[in-house]
């Protein structure tokens, strides 16, 4: 159910009695700026000679979300999050701990957080001289073929 609160509280008092979730409604990112988002990647990891994954990584730690949590030093963090780097070691209460940065990955980036990402992309791409314009915007562009 996606409606105002006064909807939603209408439509919550209709429902049986049982667990529901609430949580603000955020517009989702839309398949072109996806799409056009890997398109350019693709063409950058293939100038800079590298995968689109090692890539991609790289522009998630320097465009994404960040956030920096704190787990014992014996916590193996990988296979539970994605994107991360080490960014300090010591201890609390006498247990050895690590602080890493975890990076938000694109799949649960809100329409924003996503454009960022984007910006950042497009900035690299035109430093390397690769074309950023939409396919849309190539139309709009007198005389030009795709």
């Amino acid at each position: 159910m996606i409606g105002s609160i006064k909807n939603c509280m209408v439509w919550l008092s209709m429902q049986p009695d049982g667990m529901y979730e609430v949580k603000p409604y955020h517009e989702k990112r839309s398949l072109n700026a996806n799409s056009y988002f890997y398109v350019l990647q693709n063409k950058l990891a293939q100038v800079l000679k590298t995968s689109n994954d090692e890539l991609h990584e790289r522009l998630i730690k320097r465009y994404s979300t960040v956030t920096i949590i704190t787990v014992p030093d014996t916590y193996d963090i990988k296979g539970f999050i994605k994107y991360y780097d080490i960014y300090n070691k010591g201890e609390i209460k006498g247990n050895s701990v690590i602080q890493y940065k975890v990076y938000k990955p694109s799949h649960e980036m809100n329409t924003k957080e996503f454009s960022r990402l984007l910006d950042g992309l497009i900035s690299e791409c035109k430093e390397m001289e690769i074309e950023t314009k939409t396919p849309n915007e190539l139309l709009q562009l007198e005389g030009y073929e795709i």
